[in-house]
């Protein structure tokens, strides 16, 4: 490669809301880096990148068909913090949200084939920025609204548990309030039943908004809501960076769902908002949060070091491209063009490829 600039970088997230996140670090990177960010597998292929950013923990199905790329692995997924990265092993490099779950990694064993590093959470950059975060609805006055977040599991799910009266248990019949039901990709495709309720209930009700799961929106929900209720949604763990109170639901069904694991953190660090079990209760505990936002304010500030440490400055995307430079700065690229000199990812599958390059190289002289 006689030119860094000429180094390709692709960028791969199956779920379309990382699509956001990804498409700024490519900004950042460009021009200086020829960058391909997509959803589709075929078209990151085509593109054969010497390096590939992924956000799913899937570096073990990659590496088959691209076995000369160098996989990075960003964390773009906060549930991920408590067990680390299944397949973080298969990984060349490791890029994490903060010192604590780096450490963690460590701890545990969890590592991948080089180097990790924090380098902040890059889905919230925004959110840290400061950036003007507008969203497709005007909400009123920030503190006065309610946002929803159900999981799609039923027996998870605080869903069934409010059927036909989700909006009066939330907020009751307050039209000061605004509440935005946050509905999930999975809740879509499993449950259309659940949003086909929800948008009958809201019918006439201007105060009250539907809302598709959006990364692009969700930095502007936490700055703008006074709440978040939900059952086990990641969005509670996204949510800790906004340091609002929190309420969850606990479906009494939950434990017999396959899906349910005590240790994951939305259901670890449950002490991170209040608690309620019944429908009939809720509508008291949103109003009992919104008069009293610092209650179990030392839970939620303690679990938001451990997520996000020191790197809430909105720089995530910039550390990374960072490290991108790195590379391209220092690349020596072999015959086969397989970049073999990264401070990152300074690991053991880098160097057992510049131990193949070099026995092929002494066996030519």
């Amino acid at each position: 490669m006689s030119d860094t600039q000429d180094m390709r970088v692709g960028l791969f997230g199956q779920d379309r809301n990382v699509g956001a996140a990804f498409k700024g670090l490519a900004g950042l990177m460009r021009p200086k880096r020829r960058c391909r960010v997509s959803s589709d597998f075929g078209a990151i292929l085509d593109f054969q990148p010497q390096v590939l950013l992924i956000a799913e923990p899937i570096a073990h199905k990659i590496r088959p068909h691209l076995p000369k790329t160098l996989i990075v692995q960003v964390q773009t997924d906060l549930e991920y913090a408590g067990r680390g990265f299944v397949h973080a092993c298969e990984a060349d490099a490791l890029c994490v949200s903060s010192a604590h779950v780096m450490n963690w990694h460590r701890a545990t064993n969890v590592l991948p084939r080089g180097h990790i590093v924090a380098t902040g959470f890059l889905p919230l950059d925004p959110f840290f920025r400061g950036d003007r975060l507008p969203l497709p609805f005007e909400l009123p006055h920030i503190g006065l609204t309610v946002l929803y977040a159900p999981t799609h599991d039923e027996r998870v799910s605080s869903a069934p548990m409010l059927a036909g009266r989700t909006i009066e248990s939330l907020i009751g019949h307050r039209r000061e309030r605004a509440l935005v039901i946050w509905i999930d990709q999975k809740v879509s495709r499993d449950h259309p039943e659940w949003v086909a309720g929800w948008r009958q209930e809201a019918r006439g009700q201007r105060h009250v908004h539907l809302v598709q799961a959006d990364a692009a929106s969700l930095p502007g929900l936490i700055r703008s809501a006074g709440v978040l209720v939900t059952d086990a949604s990641p969005t509670a763990l996204n949510f800790l960076a906004g340091e609002m109170p929190i309420v969850l639901i606990d479906n009494p069904a939950r434990e017999t769902s396959p899906n349910y694991d005590d240790g994951a953190l939305v259901w670890a660090w449950r002490d991170m908002g209040a608690r309620v079990e019944r429908g009939a209760d809720l509508s008291e505990a949103v109003e009992r949060a919104l008069n009293n936002p610092l209650a179990q304010g030392d839970r939620r500030t303690a679990y938001r070091q451990m997520l996000f440490g020191n790197l809430t400055d909105g720089r995530a995307g910039v550390r990374i491209a960072e490290q991108i430079d790195l590379l391209a700065d220092d690349a020596a690229p072999d015959d086969a063009g397989i970049i073999t000199s990264w401070p990152l990812l300074a690991g053991r599958a880098v160097m057992r490829r510049m131990k193949r390059v070099s026995q092929r190289k002494a066996a030519a002289l």
